[in-house]
């Protein structure tokens, strides 16, 4: 969005001190899609400490969250089927 502001603007807008930024937000969210693109999970909800989710990869069942913003990762179990939408 910055981005597409006049040159002037985004300047101003990088010089304001980083405790005056927004913060990302704590909601994260993931789907599953199936091979047709229809989603077959959503999930979406609060993770304590974890901003700015940017991938997700499923092993054995368990779900690994990568966030560019911070140094660790978080997991959660991958809930049983559910209708799109449904939110455990």
């Amino acid at each position: 969005m910055v981005q597409r502001l006049p040159s002037p603007v985004r300047t101003l807008v990088r010089r304001i001190p980083e405790r005056l930024q927004p913060t990302a937000a704590a909601t994260v969210a993931v789907m599953a899609v199936d091979d047709a693109g229809s989603v077959v999970q959503h999930l979406s909800g609060e993770v304590p400490g974890f901003q700015l989710l940017t991938g997700v990869r499923e092993v054995a069942g368990t779900l690994w969250f990568g966030s560019l913003s911070g140094q660790h990762v978080a997991t959660v179990r991958r809930p049983p089927d559910q209708p799109a939408g449904d939110v455990p």
